[in-house]
């Protein structure tokens, strides 16, 4: 599995990620090098084949560039879970991984989108592994591997305690949560860019060396890996948002009873409003970012509240 935000050498979202960006294009090049990487590793410590999915939104695999000795599964495609899981597969990894909304310390955290203040199953919130571990334990797909920035494979270690890590940079900014919550999504995820990087030989080093030893671990101890405490059925998700362009903030649910790609399947219905930065209007909005260190820059280079009117 993979994503594009915890890439090394991914600087921003609006540059690198998406495909108006203008480093796009390289930025795919920077993950499918990180696969390619991984993969190397994994066929090193035995592997006989390894399947990729693609799990940025806009696309973050360039095909061209992708070692031949991988398999490269179709886009993603509505409904997407639990996302080519079977029970047919040894193992799960994750390359190109970010942290979960809100986490001190991270580059571009977030939950499946910018405008998420939070992801709670069963009454714990989690992120986007945390998500597709759920997806993997109901198939008894054991994670072994995974990389990104290192607030990220803090996170990954408290769901799957004895996973291989590999943190390729590291996130600079700190905030309270609630500092956070009131800012709007684009605001959000342009304030959390800071971050320390590897080299990009180093980190794709690190990437096949912790891969191979992870696979060759995996194969002598397989019982070693294993999700700690996730949800138990029936489900129950509740998504809080931050104010977005098409409503305030709000709290989305969904459930199931049984199935947890069921559950991240199901459209989410309208649950009850939120505090959020609906309590501010445009002009207080501005004065709260720049009574922030480091936060008027993005109010004044346009956020789309500004774009909006």
């Amino acid at each position: 599995m993979t994503d594009m935000e915890g890439v090394c050498g991914v600087k921003n979202f609006t540059d690198w990620v998406t495909p108006e960006g203008k480093h796009y294009l390289k930025g795919k090049q920077l993950l499918t090098a990180e696969v390619n990487a991984a993969a190397q590793g994994f066929f090193a410590g035995g592997a006989t084949e390894v399947h990729v999915v693609d799990g940025h939104g806009y696309g973050g695999i360039d095909p061209s560039d992708l070692d031949p000795r991988i398999t490269l599964r179709e886009r993603l495609k509505h409904p997407a879970y639990p996302l080519y899981l079977n029970e047919g597969y040894d193992c799960i990894c994750f390359v190109g991984q970010h942290a979960k909304s809100r986490t001190p310390f991270a580059q571009m955290p977030h939950s499946g989108d910018h405008n998420v203040i939070s992801d709670r199953i069963n009454g714990t919130e989690y992120g986007e592994f945390g998500v597709v571990c759920m997806c993997a334990e109901f198939y008894h797909v054991p994670c072994i591997f995974a990389s990104g920035d290192l607030a990220f494979t803090r996170e990954a270690k408290t769901i799957c305690p004895n996973i291989h890590t590999v943190a390729v940079k590291r996130g600079l900014v700190k905030d309270k949560p609630e500092d956070s919550d009131m800012l709007c999504g684009d605001d959000y995820i342009q304030h959390f860019i800071k971050a320390k990087h590897l080299s990009l030989s180093k980190a794709r080093q690190l990437i096949a060396e912790t891969a191979e030893k992870a696979l060759r671990d995996f194969i002598q101890q397989p019982e070693k890996f294993y999700y700690l405490d996730l949800p138990r059925p029936p489900y129950f998700r509740v998504i809080e948002y931050r104010d977005r362009p098409d409503g305030k903030a709000y709290a989305f649910t969904s459930s199931h009873p049984e199935h947890p790609a069921e559950l991240f399947n199901a459209p989410p219905q309208p649950a009850y409003p939120i505090r959020g930065r609906g309590y501010m209007n445009k002009e207080q909005y501005q004065q709260f970012l720049k009574s922030k260190t480091g936060w008027r820059i993005f109010c004044e280079s346009g956020a789309f509240w500004w774009r909006k009117n």
